[in-house]
């Protein structure tokens, strides 16, 4: 997780894993779907990092050592004119969305860029986001 340690107990207290809706919560949801799917890496808001923190907990407690070996990218979060963050939950559009009015691939990235603060010169796939995000971090 970055090098980053996060005190779960203090952070997320006894977390939810069945809702009273009778619904798996998202941390158990989010790690099955992440172990089918096989993925390995994972990049989230750094809001998210309790939510990492209780997912590698689960993983370890399920005997999942593949989860642990999974690289985690924690991105500042990215805002709105606004200033409250952008997300779906919060109504935001997404990516889908954003490609559906005709806005570029490019022109996402480059927004990306700048809102965490990186130089968007030169960025036109998300390799050279992700690479130029982790030479800065």
């Amino acid at each position: 997780m970055e090098g980053q340690v996060v005190a779960l107990c203090k952070a997320m207290g006894d977390f939810v894993l069945w809702r009273k809706e009778d619904l798996p919560a998202y941390q158990l949801v989010s790690l099955v779907d992440d172990l089918d799917d096989r993925i390995t890496l994972i990049v989230r808001g750094q809001d998210l990092l309790p939510s990492t923190a209780a997912q590698l907990f689960l993983a370890e407690l399920h005997g999942e050592n593949l989860f642990a070996e999974t690289t985690f990218l924690h991105h500042p979060l990215v805002r709105g004119e606004d200033g409250r963050k952008l997300s779906k939950s919060d109504g935001a559009l997404s990516l889908a969305a954003l490609r559906a009015r005709g806005c570029s691939r490019t022109l996402v990235y480059e927004a990306v860029a700048r809102q965490v603060g990186i130089d968007s010169v030169g960025i036109a796939t998300l390799d050279d986001l992700l690479f130029r995000y982790c030479e800065t971090s």
